[in-house]
């Protein structure tokens, strides 16, 4: 499964930190710490093989990649253009603003929907 950031290893390190000791971490709490990441490793590794994922994603975030897949896929079959893949994007990831009729008698002011 690819993977678009790095949000994992950030998780990962925070983790730690929490587990470890916060901002108080020495190096004798530091060892412990990684002695039972490394023993998390062998079941983190059965689970892969076993074509399993021990990631845990929200939900509204596994909403927006398989949109993104959906959309590149659209795109590699030539369905859409590079300018219709990008706006849809922008669909996905940010606020839609629409122009109401004051803004578009101003040019101003927008509004946002959530």
């Amino acid at each position: 499964m690819s993977v678009r950031t790095n949000n994992d290893t950030g998780g990962w390190h925070q983790s730690l930190n929490r587990n470890a000791g916060g901002q108080d971490l020495t190096f004798y709490r530091l060892v412990p710490a990684l002695c039972a990441e490394a023993e998390n490793v062998q079941y983190e590794v059965r689970y892969l093989r076993d074509g399993q994922s021990t990631r845990r994603v929200r939900p509204v975030s596994r909403m927006i990649e398989e949109s993104i897949r959906d959309l590149w896929a659209r795109y590699e079959a030539k369905d859409i253009t590079t300018s219709a893949l990008f706006s849809e994007c922008a669909k996905v990831y940010g606020p839609q603003i629409e122009p109401t009729a004051e803004s578009t008698a101003h040019h101003e002011t927008l509004v946002t929907r959530l």
